[in-house]
């Protein structure tokens, strides 16, 4: 059996009293702090992922806005806008021409977005997958448009700060000739089974080929659409590729934005246009 001499044995007692002495002084400051409870714990950082647009506004998740050239004064999600762009006086609004946004449907919450390009890519490499009742959403801008702007009348160019609106679109793109005060149209449009949307195709190729219309009907991912004239909005909708590609204006708000979503999930455009009129409506207060 070893023998233990003293030196070894003052070594082990140290040892161990140091070792005691160092877990008493590691626990001292934590029992301080709670007592004093000068130290609050960090809140944690917001989760902007999952923060709806839609989200009715208080003054901690929102922040004062209107656009340059008039319009209602709204409170918009301060996830809209980069942190430096955030005033420091509460009751400040922000002042932008438009606004743009990306986000999923029908979360309204928000998103990235990939370009057609990118779409080709993944195409090529066996990944795509296209997104039809869950969507990615891209408002590339959106502006307020007074209703005064344009009275429709054929003929007239108005200056627009950002672009016509959609019913002036579609009198443009669809026009043949003026007889008197009316349009005559290149295209015929009939009831598109989607909410609020009529489809429109060239009366020349109808005539050609009777049966694009049942083909088209059955396939709106590549057609074209005009909103119906009771509809609560004015909307003229482009699909093919990709993505749909809209001109929409809500009559209820008169704010317009130019929009791209999946040209898969084109049935719910109706939808998405509502939507977007629900968050205005959370936006505006009313």
């Amino acid at each position: 059996m070893a023998r233990i001499t003293n030196s070894l044995l003052h070594t082990i007692v140290f040892t161990i009293t140091l070792s005691c002495l160092s877990s008493s002084f590691a626990s001292e400051p934590a029992a301080n702090k709670s007592q004093a409870g000068n130290v609050a714990p960090k809140p944690p950082e917001p989760d902007f992922a999952h923060s709806r647009l839609d989200e009715p506004p208080t003054p901690d998740n929102s922040v004062l806005f209107t656009f340059a050239n008039g319009g209602p004064m709204v409170r918009l999600p301060k996830i809209q806008f980069p942190p430096d762009e955030l005033p420091k006086d509460p009751n400040q609004p922000i002042v932008w021409d438009r606004l743009l946004m990306t986000f999923w449907f029908p979360d309204m919450t928000p998103s990235n977005w990939d370009s057609p390009m990118a779409k080709v890519l993944q195409v090529e490499r066996g990944t795509y997958v296209p997104e039809k009742d869950r969507f990615r959403v891209r408002i590339l801008r959106m502006f307020y448009a007074a209703p005064e702007e344009d009275n429709f009348d054929f003929g007239i160019h108005p200056n627009f700060r950002v672009d016509p609106r959609p019913r002036r679109v579609e009198m443009n793109r669809f026009c043949e000739h003026i007889e008197g005060s009316i349009c005559i149209y290149t295209m015929d449009r009939f009831d598109s089974k989607i909410r609020n949307l009529d489809m429109v195709l060239a009366k020349k190729s109808l005539s050609e080929n009777p049966a694009l219309k049942e083909d088209y009907l059955s396939h709106p991912e590549k057609a074209g659409f005009v909103a119906k004239p009771d509809a609560p909005y004015e909307a003229i909708i482009s699909c093919g590729g990709f993505e749909c590609d809209a001109y929409v204006y809500s009559k209820r708000f008169h704010l317009q934005y130019r929009i791209y979503f999946s040209n898969a999930a084109v049935r719910h455009a109706d939808e998405l246009f509502m939507a977007i009129d629900r968050m205005i409506a959370v936006w505006s207060g009313k």
